[in-house]
């Protein structure tokens, strides 16, 4: 085909993509960059496929690879005082700006409130009220 990369202009993307400059960039970003210094090389669908011939479609660079997600803890209750929840509430004042801090440690099983606090301020030291 008259379109097809030689394989001169196929070693010349795997070059530049495989440049320290570029090494953490995906082709998105490659070829404006060699667009701006007036280098084409070829198309960003070009370098993507010329990449993932030579097995290099992955994350670049020092990008982590995705992980896979944590299972969530599932706790059940079946009777009272044996799983708690807690939560902080911020509650509004009637001065502008001011909040007051609510912390609440609530029993899963009857949701009744087994301690709670309310500092002045968030920073003062914890203290709870059982």
């Amino acid at each position: 085909m008259a379109h097809r990369l030689s394989e001169e202009e196929r070693q010349r993307i795997l070059l530049s993509c495989n440049e320290l400059e570029f090494a953490a960039h995906p082709p998105g970003q490659i070829v404006p960059v060699l667009a701006d210094l007036g280098l084409y090389i070829g198309s960003e669908r070009s370098f993507y496929r010329v990449l993932h011939a030579h097995g290099q479609v992955h994350r670049r660079g020092r990008a982590r690879p995705p992980q896979e997600p944590r299972p969530v803890p599932r706790l059940r209750a079946a009777g009272a005082n044996e799983v708690w929840s807690w939560d902080i509430t911020y509650l509004p004042t009637t001065v502008r700006g001011i909040w007051l801090y609510l912390y609440l440690v609530i029993d899963v099983w009857s949701r009744k409130v087994v301690a709670w606090m309310s500092p002045i301020e968030k920073t003062q030291p914890l203290q709870p009220i059982w």
